[in-house]
């Protein structure tokens, strides 16, 4: 007898309140403070997403934001439990999404399908959603820009090839231009649009 994969949705937030509070504070901490690492709570993740990726998306979406999911990612239970707990829309179409969620296995030209937004409407582009399996201070990549004193370092494991390149071409565009969150299992950190960046 074949076994039967689970597709139902997973439970959500106990205390929706006061949980998708604690994860709004946390990623605004880490937009705030590029390169910044910060714990979130733990949160059961459907097949295809993470604990990290799963609670920001319990936060910050609903039914006004199309989600895009990179094609390793979009499993259907990943799908289900998105429609059920945000009413989102679950778009096949990058450049339509508000967030998207990638991880190293997406192709570069996938992600530079996401919206940059327009000069007039810049709050219009994509939120990127980037699943990793690390985070820590190494000085892979090197931020300056807007809530940095000097320099900020962050160490990601691991990226899809080509994202730094990407990375500093993206930021060129500012104020236009895609906003990177990075989700690790238990943890976040942000590379705002507003951020400039260099490799070691």
């Amino acid at each position: 007898m074949t076994a039967m994969h689970n597709t139902s949705p997973l439970a959500g937030f106990q205390n929706a309140a006061a949980e998708s509070n604690h994860v709004f504070r946390a990623v605004l901490d880490a937009m705030s403070r590029p390169g910044k690492i910060v714990g979130v709570s733990d949160l059961a993740a459907p097949a295809g997403l993470n604990p990290a990726a799963n609670a920001i998306l319990l936060t910050l979406a609903d039914m006004d934001t199309p989600i895009w999911l990179a094609d390793e990612i979009a499993t259907e239970q990943a799908i289900n439990h998105i429609r059920f707990h945000t009413g989102a829309e679950v778009t096949s179409d990058p450049s339509r999404a508000l967030f998207a969620i990638a991880s190293a296995e997406t192709a570069i030209t996938e992600i530079a399908k996401l919206s940059s937004g327009t000069p007039e409407a810049p709050h219009q582009s994509a939120t990127l959603i980037l699943l990793v399996e690390d985070l820590n201070a190494a000085p892979a990549i090197q931020m300056t820009g807007p809530g940095i004193k000097t320099k900020e370092t962050l160490g990601v494991t691991p990226l899809p090839d080509g994202f730094l390149d990407w990375a500093q071409a993206n930021s060129c565009k500012f104020p236009c231009g895609v906003d990177v969150i990075f989700a690790s299992p238990a943890s976040l950190a942000a590379l705002p649009r507003s951020s400039q960046i260099e490799v070691n």
